[in-house]
């Protein structure tokens, strides 16, 4: 039977836990929120579901056409692929609530992990409770994207191999899913066991049969990767996805200083990170050997975390995005410091890091703003905006979108083809439209472009490749026939000549439009006005630049 000690430590546990989730829970539904990236894995699943191939576009599915993986999300897009396709679930209502269910697991799962550590009342209370508060965590058990599932399934496979010998079938499955959910996810795996092997051996912890079991789960996830590998090669022709060609290729000076500035607002913004590096010391100087080789561990994945995102140069979702999912070791290792405490005092250290970490949710920040701003690492034209204030400016821009697809629905016909850049929601929204992405993620044309040929997204994390709408008069396969496309509330008569200049008015100085790139277009294109009458976006006029021949263009625009 139990002991009184172990008893009473299973009632802190619980008790923690449940703290934890419940606090989790009340700050995603204050602060939850949706990218509008999260719309590509969207319509992505809807076509897997419906359509033979997981392509975003209906040409595509002509066999003179290639196919185009614009995801790098294989495992989440699968899933959604199912609810959609199997369950029927509508995936912009479902989504939430299945990234809640992600963060709630993940909470229960590092709570039990800290008990499996052996640590005590202050270790099982300060682990989900640091996590369910870190800023990164909570903004991404919503967003729509899979950064919620990643931030899971890594936990399980640290938390495995902390085990003083890991189960060979959980450590295997969790190194499989977290190859399949993200493009680099086999890194991640390679990275995190050779964490958990090198800090067991640095503490001077008995090894075994460990290496074996690390070595085994490495290969399960390379057969996985090579399956996987020769999926995509099936279906896309290429081994790895376009997301990556589009993604990458930044001057290397640039993105590392733009990586360090990302992980200095990181630290700053979020606070986790200090109080895991300080409370790191007395885990390494006062535990024994199993609580030394988490610690080392854990300050080996968040090393790899760090590095990585100075390589890729950051990312420009809210948040930190790409240090979200470093979250649930950042917890253990606070935990394994924080229970060197007595109780009351260590509890009290856990309330004060819980309290204080989710602050930057509602904008309040313990660094000057001055510091903040000197450490700027996206180049929006917008200027510098908080992490809060980038939430945001992400449920603004989605409100925006999410008319426009609906006004591009009932204005536009199924053989049409859009050169646009936030494809997302209206691609969700507007499900027969093709589009052509000046971003490069579904149009392969951008994403192997040269970085110095003329993109007018540079000093952006992941638009470095980003083109003008005018890039695709003369590019694009098939041909766009609407340049661009906005609208207006209201309708208008456009047989009134004010009226009509007034619009193309309008138009020029449209702010996605001022940029000298872009003034080929009102010479190969007209104004085009729709009316919308019906369905969500009633009310409005959508306003499309459609393509046309430089004569009657030309003729057009001086009148």
């Amino acid at each position: 039977r139990d002991s009184p000690v172990s008893r009473a430590h299973s009632r802190w546990s619980l008790a923690g836990t449940a703290l934890s989730a419940l606090l989790l829970l009340g700050l995603v539904l204050q602060i939850g929120f949706m990218v509008d990236d999260a719309f590509i894995t969207f319509r992505y699943a809807r076509n897997w579901a419906e359509w033979p191939f997981p392509v975003f576009n209906s040409f595509e599915l002509r066999p003179e056409n290639g196919h185009v993986e614009g995801y790098s999300n294989f495992l989440w897009t699968r899933l959604l692929a199912y609810g959609h396709g199997l369950m029927g679930l509508d995936l912009v209502s479902a989504t939430p609530k299945i990234q809640m269910g992600i963060a709630v697991a993940t909470v229960i799962l590092v709570g039990r992990g800290a008990a499996q550590l052996g640590l005590g009342p202050v270790g099982r209370v300060a682990a989900p409770l640091v996590l369910a508060t870190s800023a990164p965590f909570v903004a991404w058990s919503s967003g729509g994207m899979e950064t919620g599932l990643f931030t899971a399934l890594l936990a399980m496979l640290f938390l495995e191999g902390l085990r003083p010998m890991p189960r060979n079938v959980p450590l295997g499955i969790a190194a499989v899913l977290v190859t399949l959910v993200r493009v680099e996810g086999i890194a991640w795996v390679i990275g995190t066991l050779l964490a958990l092997g090198l800090g067991r051996r640095l503490a001077g912890a008995a090894l075994d049969r460990y290496p074996r079991r690390l070595l085994s789960a490495a290969l399960a996830a390379a057969l996985a990767l090579g399956l996987h590998l020769f999926y995509r090669h099936a279906i896309y022709g290429e081994w790895l996805p376009n997301t990556v060609a589009a993604k990458t290729g930044a001057d290397r000076p640039e993105a590392m200083a733009r990586g360090l500035r990302y992980l200095g607002s990181w630290a700053l913004i979020t606070l986790t990170p200090i109080a895991a590096l300080v409370c790191a010391m007395p885990a390494l100087l006062k535990g024994d050997q199993r609580r030394k080789a988490a610690a080392l561990s854990a300050l080996g994945v968040v090393t790899g975390f760090a590095v990585y995102s100075c390589v890729v140069g950051g990312d420009w979702m809210p948040f930190f995005r790409f240090l979200a999912p470093v979250a649930p070791v950042l917890a253990i290792l606070v935990a394994l410091g924080l229970d060197r405490l007595k109780l009351p005092l260590g509890l009290g250290a856990a309330a004060l890091i819980a309290a204080v970490q989710p602050l930057a949710l509602f904008d309040v920040h313990v660094a000057p703003k001055a510091t903040l701003e000197s450490l700027r690492f996206r180049s929006f034209a917008t200027g510098y905006k908080t992490e809060a204030q980038r939430i945001d400016a992400a449920r603004t821009n989605l409100a925006y979108f999410e008319t426009l697809g609906h006004a591009l629905a009932a204005g536009t016909t199924s053989d049409d083809v859009l050169a646009f850049g936030a494809i997302g929601s209206p691609g969700w929204y507007a499900k027969g439209l093709d589009f052509l992405d000046r971003n490069g993620l579904v149009t392969p044309e951008v994403a192997r472009r040269p970085l110095d040929a003329g993109g007018d997204g540079r000093g952006t994390p992941g638009h470095e490749k980003r083109v003008p709408h005018a890039w695709f008069l003369d590019h694009g396969v098939p041909a766009a026939r609407y340049l661009f496309a906005t609208f207006s509330p209201g309708h208008f008569n456009l047989r009134d000549p004010r009226v009509l200049a007034a619009l193309k008015d309008r138009m020029r100085s449209d702010p996605k439009l001022r940029n000298p790139a872009e003034q080929p277009l009102f010479g190969r294109t007209i104004l085009k006005a729709v009316p919308i009458t019906e369905g969500p976006a009633a009310g409005n006029t959508l306003l499309l630049l459609e393509r046309a021949s430089p004569e009657s263009a030309a003729a057009y625009w001086r009148r």
